[in-house]
């Protein structure tokens, strides 16, 4: 039915439901207050701890006198403590809504731990991917009662297969869904072993036109043969990096993805990061003319993407999906060497394969130390690695302490826990960055174009389809028909001029909770930030019908900030939407402080008729 008076007040009815589920009722500040009020105080550091014995084995009864906690070097006072020891999962029902309203809100979620699967295509070769699925298939067909998992996909964007759940009929009809086995997406950056062997083959080619191996062949002829291959491998490699950046930028963001999705449940996440990886950098090639050109080096990115996964306690357990190292260059598959490129090239193309692999070992041992996690590689069960890394991380031990004398300076806080028996692995996050409360206090009123513009890219990236929900920033949406609908000659309503006809024109009205979001407050005692919203439909296959995204600057003076904490920040947005089943995806993005939410549904859009 239309949604009439929305403009007129209908958000606040909406937004006071809103805010009595989010729980927000805070008192703003009193107008003319010395501002920005920053504070600069210490912050409770939570350190997830798994402790294993020899064998790998959880070790459980563990008390707080046999922890110690070192910040810096420095002893800190434990001040709260909690064994978990795999307790069954409980979840809380989601409140039902009416028609045409939907909410982020997450359902609450008592458990120790829950556990998350990566099947990661975007870095990982095909038939190393169908091997994953099998055995993961196998994994759930006896899995242990009560375990809760949920499944996602990274190819070229993150997917969510299915959220969390302990049915394990539910995870395999949803498996079963993408395909079975079978069902793997191919990589659209990773070269494929036939792509290898048409490359080699070509080089072949030249180095046979140029009589290499031919003792009665001229120095010349030698000369220009093995330059023209060298430009050859110079290409291959301006590629390879090329592509080494935009997988590394995907699958970053990914895990900063999920991190922002897993952020609201309690208690430990286990990431377990099916993957070949990616390397953590690239060496100088002194075989290139440029020995520099295409020199990497990830690690700083790799960190600070485990460092947000840690902050939201995420431990990521990545496993090579390629089980047994085998070099590429002398695999059956690879076709065999040339006789032409034994020797030198030869040699090079085995070392250059290994040093790949040991990089990519590399980036899962930096992602899993520092989020509390452990790699695992160079195993044929996969399905038994699986089975442990949800065994030991369900049983784990939460400490916590308030650093001593340590301010919210912005800067790395190197994290140690001992334990007072010897002989013993323990498995938890190794550092953190605290909060920068001189930067909060001295940021800009309203971001520049270049923050804005980076943050368009975020949040669009946040919007597509089948992407996780994200509630770091709550919010309710009433969707409904506009009572004045278009006719035939009217422009769209949306960033896609060209959207095809006939349409319904619907408007999205946002409650917003501003409790979360990061505002500065001048001296005139009004508060100011950018919030960006978005709505955004998609036909049944994925591809964008429409959309729109605005840019909503706020200036909120004392009552209208007080008013937003009681009830919600309002704001609609219109969307024309073609005649047809669609699913529309929502979201908030606070500019300043990177958090957001957002939230997709089916909608059936039926004609309308148009105003007159």
């Amino acid at each position: 039915m239309p949604l009439r008076g929305l403009r007129d007040g209908f958000l606040y009815v909406l937004s006071g439901a809103l805010l009595c589920a989010v729980g927000v009722g805070q008192t703003p500040p009193a107008p003319g207050a010395a501002v920005p009020t920053i504070k600069t105080g210490t912050q409770t550091v939570l350190v997830d701890v798994v402790v294993g014995d020899g064998s790998g084995r959880s070790v459980p009864a563990l008390k707080q006198g046999d922890f110690a906690v070192f910040e810096d070097g420095k002893p800190q006072a434990i001040t709260y403590f909690e064994a978990h020891g795999g307790a069954a999962t409980r979840v809380g029902a989601v409140p039902k809504l009416p028609e045409g309203m939907y909410s982020n809100f997450p359902a609450e979620v008592k458990s120790d731990a829950v556990n998350v699967v990566l099947l990661d295509s975007l870095n990982t070769p095909t038939q190393d991917q169908m091997m994953v699925r099998k055995e993961m298939i196998s994994y759930l067909k006896a899995i242990p009662p009560g375990t809760r998992i949920a499944i996602f996909t990274l190819a070229s964007h993150l997917r969510m297969v299915n959220g969390f759940t302990t049915d394990p009929e539910v995870l395999l009809n949803a498996l079963n869904r993408k395909g079975g086995i079978e069902g793997v997406d191919i990589s659209p950056i990773l070269i494929t072993p036939e792509e290898q062997q048409s490359q080699e083959k070509r080089q072949d080619q030249v180095l046979s036109a140029g009589n290499i191996g031919n003792p009665n062949s001229s120095p010349e002829q030698r000369m220009a043969a093995l330059a023209q291959v060298n430009t050859m491998r110079q290409f291959v490699s301006d590629t390879g990096s090329f592509n080494d950046d935009i997988r590394v930028k995907e699958t970053l963001a990914a895990m900063d993805q999920l991190g922002r999705y897993l952020s609201p449940f309690p208690g430990r996440k286990n990431l377990i990061w099916f993957s070949a990886s990616f390397p953590i950098g690239v060496d100088p090639d002194f075989n290139q003319t440029d020995a520099y050109r295409m020199m990497r080096d990830y690690s700083m990115d790799v960190r600070a993407t485990a460092q947000r996964l840690a902050a939201a306690r995420v431990a990521v357990y990545p496993i090579d999906a390629r089980r047994f190292f085998q070099n590429p260059v002398l695999a059956p598959s690879h076709g065999g060497a040339s006789s032409l490129r034994n020797g030198y090239y030869q040699s090079q193309a085995e070392d250059l394969a290994f040093d790949q692999v040991t990089k990519e070992h590399d980036t899962m041992d930096a992602i899993a130390q520092d989020t509390g996690g452990k790699a695992i590689y160079n195993t044929n069960d996969l399905k038994g690695a699986m089975a442990d890394v949800i065994k030991s991380g369900d049983q784990y031990y939460t400490l916590a302490y308030d650093p001593a004398g340590v301010k919210q300076d912005g800067k790395f806080h190197k994290i140690e826990v001992r334990l007072a028996q010897p002989g013993y692995k323990l498995l938890y996050r190794h550092g953190y960055v605290a909060p920068d409360a001189k930067a909060v206090a001295k940021g800009k009123l309203q971001p520049d174009k270049e923050q804005s513009t980076r943050a368009g890219g975020i949040f669009r990236a946040e919007m597509e389809p089948g992407a996780p929900p994200s509630s770091e920033l709550l919010f309710r949406i009433q969707s409904a028909v506009e009572e004045k609908q278009p006719t035939a000659s009217d422009a769209i309503k949306g960033d896609n001029p060209r959207t095809t006809k006939p349409v319904t024109r619907y408007v999205f009205g946002y409650a917003t909770d501003v409790g979360h979001t990061q505002m500065v407050q001048t001296e005139d005692g009004i508060r100011h930030g950018m919030l960006m919203t978005m709505v955004i439909a998609y036909d049944q296959q994925g591809r964008p019908l429409n959309s729109i995204l605005n840019t909503q600057r706020l200036d909120l003076e004392p009552k209208v900030y007080a008013d937003a904490l009681r009830t919600g920040l309002p704001f609609y947005q219109e969307l024309d939407i073609p005649n047809g089943d669609v699913t529309v995806r929502i979201g908030v993005y606070d500019v300043a402080s990177g958090k957001m939410g957002a939230l997709e549904f089916p909608l059936t859009v039926k004609p309308q008729v148009a105003s007159k």
